[in-house]
């Protein structure tokens, strides 16, 4: 019994040991080059778009307006922050008017009720 617990021990501790190094390797890990921090445009334009939402949602909504993301400036342009590096103008507006959008509706609905 004491081999047999010993060797259980043992697996596990080896187990472990190769598991471990694992758990802390980064979603951005590859084996090429080190990516720029804004190489996803989606993100950055996510993170611009709910931003401006959510701030033009708040202001709607205090000011008792009506829920129309679509009448905001920004949300027309669709290209706040936009740099030419994040490639397509098509796609990172895409991204940030449906991001506006989802902050808008946070911001808005926050201060009507």
């Amino acid at each position: 019994m004491l081999k047999t617990s010993r060797l259980s021990a043992a697996l596990l501790f080896t187990f472990v040991g190769l598991a471990t190094p694992a758990c802390g390797v980064s979603a951005y890990y590859h084996s090429g080059p080190t990516p720029s921090p804004v190489a996803d445009y989606r993100s950055v334009a996510y993170d611009h778009g709910w931003r401006d939402g959510y701030e033009d949602g708040r202001s709607d909504g205090r000011h008792h307006r009506r829920f129309e993301p679509e009448r905001a400036a920004h949300y027309r342009s669709g290209d706040n922050a936009y740099e030419s590096r994040y490639g397509s103008r098509d796609d990172y507006r895409r991204v940030y008017r449906n991001a506006f959008r989802d902050g808008y509706e946070r911001g808005y609905w926050e201060y009507r009720y």
